[in-house]
């Protein structure tokens, strides 16, 4: 038997892959917990969003372990400053941090709050 997450609990109609061009003001790549989130947040704002997803609604790592929503950007702080500058890496790393709790009260009680914590190797 296999394990259906409660949000496919229903047959799903897979949508066809994307054929040709679209226009939008902002692209989102991945519909998992984060990206589901960002997509939302911007459409309230009044962007035009298309929100790209390979597989279905939360089938990586948001489907399998409930996600990880981690402070700042996909590379380590070090590696944004290196990469992007101290003010905007810092920008980034503290604008995560602030939404995070609006993130967690989207996701209700399947949201845990519990911290992390990354050591120097």
């Amino acid at each position: 038997m296999q394990n259906v997450p409660f949000w496919l609990d229903y047959d799903y109609e897979p949508r066809p892959a994307l054929d040709g061009q679209i226009e939008a003001d902002v692209c989102v790549i991945g519909a998992g917990v984060s990206g589901l989130a960002c997509a939302r947040e911007l459409a309230l704002r009044g962007a035009d969003v298309a929100l790209l997803e390979a597989r279905t609604v939360a089938s990586g790592a948001s489907g399998r372990n409930g996600g990880f929503l981690l402070a700042g950007g996909a590379p380590f702080h070090l590696d944004a400053i290196e990469r992007w500058g101290h003010e905007p890496a810092r920008r980034l790393y503290a604008r995560t941090v602030e939404v995070q709790p609006e993130v967690a009260e989207l996701g209700g009680e399947f949201v845990r709050t519990i911290g992390s914590l990354r050591l120097a190797a």
